[in-house]
């Protein structure tokens, strides 16, 4: 594209929208442009000689609160036209539009892994919020709305990410044992009380075997992101841990209608901002790896433990393990596309199809067996 081109900005239009869904097409994969849907609010097009080539869908969310709250729901380019930084005079002009209309804030959520569009937000004075940090901007009710409001409660590994944030400082240890206890819950409320929203009969908790469930999530998040560690060290790629807030609503109903977990375990990345995601992905790629044959190893293990041990305490141990494992390892190892990317099959996948369909079968391998 000649650096020539006249670069204009101007309010979406109705007539603009076949053009966005092949812009939609061309950009996402075909598990994500069916979701791109202009509202009420409309958005912002960037266009090229007169040619749309760019575009961000706004929202506006009211929260319980009373405060209104500007959102970037999409930012597409075509690939064609990308390189001419219009992503980026979007997102400026959006900020500004949205602040005019009188929003207190704007923000967007974004996929940890999507760094081209992180760092777009990012050097437009975007920040990215912890859980914590959420809630102390927000508060715990407006927050909780907002995940449902923006669709972060149906995305897993999504951040949110902030114009002009408060941002206190968090602590990765933290954020951790917060997911840990979380999944725990999650855990403890499938087993015990799933499916009651379809008609099945309620049970209270045991609490050996609700502490059972809390040892089984420790042990395989603490083993997968031990030999994660392992593996990024001898590489000398540093990592920091992130917890997942994107997912929860998708747990939660997995729980209660089908008394199955859908854990959220975080992530592990690279530390601060505007690194990108192909760039570190030779490491990224063997990290998951380990991590994911750690998860494959625990669950191989209580397979056949569970077969031949015969004290109680311990079998109870290893159905927890089975019961938080097995759908850990099924997103680590085949779930590699949208809306599962965040997981560790993603990672594996985009560094070698080959490696990632052998650890595809090993994985489904493990998930349908059962112990003898």
């Amino acid at each position: 594209m000649p650096v020539t081109a006249a670069l204009t900005i101007r309010s979406l239009d109705a007539e603009d929208t076949e053009r966005l869904h092949v812009i939609a097409q061309r950009a996402f994969p075909p598990t994500q442009s069916g979701f791109v849907r202009v509202g009420k609010d409309h958005g912002l097009v960037g266009c090229v000689d007169g040619t749309v080539a760019a575009a961000a869908v706004l929202r506006v969310i009211q929260l319980p609160s009373g405060r209104r709250i500007g959102m970037v729901a999409w930012l597409l380019t075509d690939p064609e036209y990308r390189g001419l930084s219009l992503a980026s005079r979007l997102v400026a002009a959006a900020v500004t539009q949205l602040k005019e209309s009188g929003c207190d804030t704007v923000l967007t959520d974004v996929e940890g892994h999507n760094t081209a569009s992180a760092n777009v937000f990012h050097s437009q004075g975007f920040e990215r919020l912890s859980p914590g940090a959420q809630w102390q901007q927000f508060g715990v009710l407006d927050t909780a709305w907002l995940w449902v409001r923006t669709g972060l409660a149906l995305d897993p590994g999504h951040f949110l990410w902030v114009y002009d944030a408060v941002k206190p400082s968090g602590s990765s240890g933290m954020q951790r044992g917060g997911s840990m206890v979380a999944n725990t819950l999650w855990a403890c409320i499938a087993l015990f009380w799933g499916g009651w929203l379809l008609g099945s009969s309620m049970a209270w908790p045991n609490a050996s075997q609700a502490l059972a469930v809390l040892l089984a999530v420790f042990c395989l998040f603490s083993i997968r992101e031990a030999a994660m560690r392992l593996t990024a060290g001898y590489l000398g790629q540093p990592l920091v841990y992130r917890a997942w807030e994107g997912g929860w609503g998708i747990t939660a109903g997995i729980a209660l209608l089908f008394g199955n977990l859908f854990p959220l375990p975080g992530g592990l990345y690279p530390p601060g901002d505007g690194w990108k995601y192909r760039a570190v992905l030779p490491a990224l790629g063997p990290i998951a790896l380990a991590g994911t044959l750690a998860v494959a190893a625990m669950v191989a293990a209580a397979l056949w433990l569970h077969s031949v041990v015969t004290q109680p305490a311990l079998a109870v141990w290893l159905s927890a393990l089975l019961f938080v494992g097995k759908p850990l390892l099924l997103f680590d190892s085949v779930m590699a596309f949208a809306p599962f990317q965040a997981f560790n099959a993603r990672r594996i996948f985009d560094y070698n199809r080959v490696l990632w369909g052998l650890v595809a079968i090993l994985g489904l391998g493990l998930f349908v067996l059962r112990p003898l």
